[in-house]
């Protein structure tokens, strides 16, 4: 993949269809399978320094270097004209600029449209706001820069990873009562997890939200159990951490004859897709290519009757002589259970009227 420039941000869609990059205070969005590039969008005044998709991929947000955070609406990104801003590009749905100094971190909860997002600086503030109006819900103060960002996967609590090395711990449902509160990252506070000698630069928690994964500048990775804040593993790497992400373990991973296609990935483009081409006759966006591989499906007790049926079947003479001869059978069957059931009927009809005489 060759970018026009130094990418200072990256992002993928979560449905794995588009590619979105920072170079420089630009931000590229490319289509993953063909490598077009679809758009490319420019509101920030210095570089940016963090991507971010919502969950459901209908928006993403940027941090900069300039002190804002901009909510980018994709299809608008994809097609400006939706906003009637025509030539002029995609503009953000919301402009944020609640902080002083730069973005360092940004976290985007669960829920879509109606997402919260928790913004970091190097002002030392965290921020809470709501996607779908903008509002600020609430402002959270540290006593020292801010690097890295993330909340649980039931939003009710916040990590933050501090310059000095330790990340703090913040129960939202017990400290948002106020619409500023101060946090205390120093002395001996038992919301701290302290390990790291250098600035916490990302940070991950598990599916089950017991373990938080942190990486440094320090070089280290470091696994902390959330209920005892104890270290409980260490990974040492010789540079600093730029990013980490917790995941499950690909399905083919082991099982090289089992694995599903890969949708394709092609090189990237430079230059951005012309309205000719993306519309016109023999457009090479309509169409891309897709690898197919054989795969050995395991077959059932449904298949393997199905199979027995069409093999005693044989040919279609033999298949309509099967079909006249369940036919019959059936038509036989139906006149003994008719007589059968006319007997009883009688039997019960007498047997009724001798009782009443009786």
């Amino acid at each position: 993949m060759v970018c026009p420039g130094r990418v200072t941000a990256a992002a993928v869609s979560p449905d794995g269809n588009y590619f979105v990059a920072a170079v420089a205070e630009k931000i590229h969005v490319w289509q993953i399978c063909t490598g077009h590039l679809l758009a490319v969008v420019s509101r920030h005044y210095q570089p940016v320094s963090v991507l971010r998709f919502t969950d459901d991929g209908s928006h993403f947000v940027s941090g900069g270097e300039d002190n804002l955070v901009l909510v980018w609406p994709m299809p608008k990104v994809l097609n400006p004209k939706l906003a009637g801003h025509t030539g002029q590009g995609a503009t953000p749905r919301h402009t944020w600029s609640h902080h002083s100094l730069a973005i360092t971190d940004v976290h985007v909860g669960t829920g879509g449209i109606r997402s919260r997002v928790v913004t970091a600086s190097l002002d030392g503030t965290v921020k809470l706001l709501e996607l779908a109006s903008g509002q600020l819900l609430c402002s959270f103060v540290f006593d020292c820069e801010v690097t890295s960002i993330i909340m649980d996967a039931p939003e009710q609590n916040m990590y933050a990873g501090l310059v000095n090395g330790h990340v703090c711990q913040v129960r939202l449902y017990e400290e948002i009562s106020q619409p500023e509160h101060h946090v205390t990252s120093s002395g001996t506070s038992p919301a701290l997890f302290k390990g790291h000698v250098k600035k916490v630069l990302c940070l991950a928690i598990s599916l089950d939200g017991s373990i938080l994964v942190s990486g440094s500048q320090d070089t280290d990775v470091r696994m902390w159990d959330i209920h005892s804040k104890q270290c409980i593993r260490t990974l040492s790497h010789k540079g600093p951490i730029a990013n980490l992400m917790l995941t499950v373990a690909p399905p083919a991973l082991g099982a090289v004859g089992d694995a599903l296609p890969l949708p394709p990935i092609q090189h990237f483009q430079r230059h951005l897709l012309s309205d000719a081409e993306s519309v016109g006759e023999g457009s090479k966006r309509r169409t891309f290519s897709v690898r197919l591989t054989k795969r050995q499906v395991p077959e059932t007790k449904v298949d393997l009757l199905m199979e027995d049926v069409f093999e005693e079947m044989g040919s279609s003479d033999k298949g309509e002589e099967m079909a006249e001869e369940v036919e019959e059978s059936s038509s036989y069957k139906f006149q003994e259970l008719k007589a059968a059931n006319k007997k009883l009927y009688n039997y019960a009809l007498t047997e009724i009227l001798q009782l009443n005489n009786s």
